[in-house]
């Protein structure tokens, strides 16, 4: 049996991204033995090797299943796990006997290296969101409660780009370089219901993936930054550079075409500066349109209502 894990790998520095990390979590495994003292940081000893992830993806009754896996690259990453002395605590899919036997052991967090592949945002947003459809148990494979909610996430994500709620806006880098990118737009309030939701629902594995010794401190904030992330790369692999056509050099070509690669926006220095503000005065119309029309609905239901209590057919005296 083979559990499916995965959740989103944050970049290190703006410019990159991120990408998504997926790996997998098996009964049948053996006890690493080494000599001499092991390292800082332990190989998970449950987890599924690249190889055969790669065939679990491909196998998986799902369209383009193996043009996923071609796009996936290998990786690690350190993990911060609910640890047993010798061991991860196995997920809850999974009966292991080592779990029986290390019942009475203290359970405290600590690190581990995992083995998996990399994915695109793109690709991972496609990938997730069929997940849940997929009849995995059948083959062995059971999909994990994190990779359950990545796919309820993706949903969402797909549902708000066919509604075209994403603006194009401007981030600073490490470097102080502007790079231009496209954001989400949670403007309706049943957006904004359902992403806090969302966000209580996460599964604390989501967010255990070690970067310089942190992880980060805001479950909202992580999904945020996912949320722009895949918007920003979906949307720059739909356009084309060659669709852009401006025969003179100019600010807006420079903003446009940071905007489909992903590059720094170079010179114009004031007029960089401008769109920054520009941007940001403009994101507060959008948001600040709904509680505006929110404000107009309380008034007319209050008026409504002193309408009401004021006329002579409510009042206690007319009974």
């Amino acid at each position: 049996m083979i559990v499916l894990h995965g959740t989103w790998n944050p970049p290190e520095k703006k410019k990159n991204g991120g990408n998504f990390f997926l790996w997998g979590e098996t009964s049948s495994y053996s006890p690493i033995n080494r000599k001499g003292r092991p390292p800082k940081i332990r190989a998970h000893p449950f987890q599924v090797d690249e190889n055969r992830l790669y065939k679990v993806i491909e196998s998986l009754d799902i369209e383009n299943g193996k043009n996923f896996s071609k796009k996936m690259r290998p990786e690690d990453v350190i993990y911060l796990l609910p640890s047993y002395s010798k061991s991860p605590q196995a997920s809850p899919n999974l009966f292991l006997e080592d779990n029986v036997k290390n019942l009475e052991d203290l359970v405290e967090l600590y690190p581990w290296k995992v083995n998996g592949l990399n994915i695109s945002h793109d690709i991972a947003i496609s990938l997730l969101a069929s997940l849940s459809e997929v009849r995995t148990k059948t083959q062995g494979t059971i999909i994990g409660t994190d990779l359950r909610f990545w796919s309820n996430i993706s949903k969402f994500i797909i549902e708000l780009l066919s509604k075209q709620q994403f603006i194009p806006g401007i981030v600073i880098s490490e470097n102080n370089e502007n790079i231009a990118q496209w954001e989400h737009v949670l403007d309706r309030s049943e957006d904004k219901l359902r992403f806090s939701m969302l966000v209580k629902s996460m599964p604390p594995v989501c967010m255990s993936i070690l970067q310089d010794n942190k992880i980060p401190n805001s479950p909202e904030a992580f999904l945020l930054d996912f949320f722009n992330a895949a918007f920003n790369k979906c949307i720059q692999n739909w356009i084309s550079l060659s669709q852009i056509r401006m025969r003179k050099t100019s600010f807006s070509k420079a903003w446009l075409e940071s905007l489909t690669t992903g590059e720094p926006i170079k010179s114009y220095t004031s007029k960089r500066k401008n769109l920054s503000e520009s941007v940001l005065t403009w994101k507060g119309q959008i948001y600040n349109k709904e509680k505006s029309a929110l404000s107009k609905v309380i008034k007319v239901k209050l008026l409504i209502f002193r309408c009401f209590t004021r006329s002579p057919l409510l009042m206690p005296n007319s009974f």
